[in-house]
């Protein structure tokens, strides 16, 4: 099943480059120098040949979330089905967060955008760093590289509910990584798509919200916003005793 899928969360970068023809109906990403190794198999014969590696020993419920996806759509692939660590690195390994072995390959998650991330082979592992820390604000930056991962390198793409097929699914008898190193992060840091649980396919399209101002059913939160409270007072009802 081969697509354009026009929705909000559309991802860009300040540096463009044509995509591979794998990934012509994906969004342009920023391509560093690549290492030099031969290409990582995943799976091979309905074998798992790696470890998904999650290096927050208790990550956030979306991380969680995107990695059990990784796993299932890599079953649904290959049939292979890939085990799981939080932790530790048991190479070779898809490892997933900040790690020291990613910091020494110039992976940091705090060094990169709200909502960032890059995503960096080596000789024996395929590692995916997201920016998840931010004073003010939600950044699920490793959450979104796991995605970008399926949708590149698994070959996945989501459409419609989970519960009624609604993925489209590549089968193949082996999975291999070629040598790559690359980032992304929105373009757009409010991409809302609500109810999310009505729709769980979204969190995968990247639906998530990282602007500081929030919204509340259809206009801003404004108790949330110390911005707004100290630099915009006028926009608060007056009290009788003239503050805000």
């Amino acid at each position: 099943m081969r697509a354009s899928l026009v929705i909000a969360s559309i991802l860009t970068t300040a540096a463009f480059v044509h995509a591979d023809t794998a990934w012509d109906d994906l969004t342009p990403i920023a391509r560093k120098q690549p290492p030099k190794h031969a290409p990582m198999v995943l799976a091979d014969g309905g074998t798992s040949r790696v470890s998904i590696c999650v290096m927050p020993e208790d990550p956030s419920g979306k991380l969680k979330q995107v990695v059990k996806e990784l796993q299932t759509c890599i079953e649904m692939t290959t049939g292979a089905k890939f085990p799981v660590v939080y932790g530790k690195i048991m190479e070779p390994a898809i490892v997933i967060g900040d790690c020291e072995p990613a910091a020494k390959l110039g992976l940091v998650g705090k060094s990169m955008p709200v909502e960032g991330f890059e995503i960096k082979t080596s000789e024996t592992c395929v590692y995916i760093v997201g920016c998840d820390a931010v004073e003010g604000a939600r950044s699920d930056g490793t959450a979104w590289g796991v995605c970008d991962f399926i949708e590149r390198f698994v070959g996945t793409r989501w459409y419609w509910a989970l519960d009624q097929d609604g993925r489209s699914i590549r089968k193949q008898s082996s999975l291999r990584v070629a040598p790559c190193w690359y980032t992304d992060a929105p373009a757009f840091r409010n991409r809302n798509y609500w109810p999310e649980q009505f729709h769980p396919q979204v969190l995968f399209l990247r639906n998530g919200v990282s602007w500081p101002q929030q919204l509340n059913v259809h206009q801003p939160d404004w108790s949330k916003s110390t911005e707004y409270q100290k630099e915009r007072p006028e926009i608060y009802q007056q009290n009788a005793d003239g503050s805000r």
